[in-house]
């Protein structure tokens, strides 16, 4: 991810369920957290605005 790219205007679509979670560590390091919560979990925290969105997502479905 270049630095300053509005993490909202990304199309993560085409990548693989490894550089998919990359580009997620990316972006949460450029613009607020990435925090891995165990083997199968992460949490991505994006600093913008204020509205609260919460998703569950497996990386199958994504």
């Amino acid at each position: 991810m270049q630095d300053g790219t509005d993490p909202y205007t990304l199309s993560l679509s085409e990548l693989s369920p490894a550089q998919w979670l990359e580009e997620m560590r990316e972006i949460g390091e450029s613009f607020g957290f990435f925090e891995p919560l165990g083997p199968r979990h992460n949490a991505v925290f994006v600093e913008k605005g204020d509205t609260l969105l919460v998703s569950f997502e497996s990386l199958p479905a994504i």
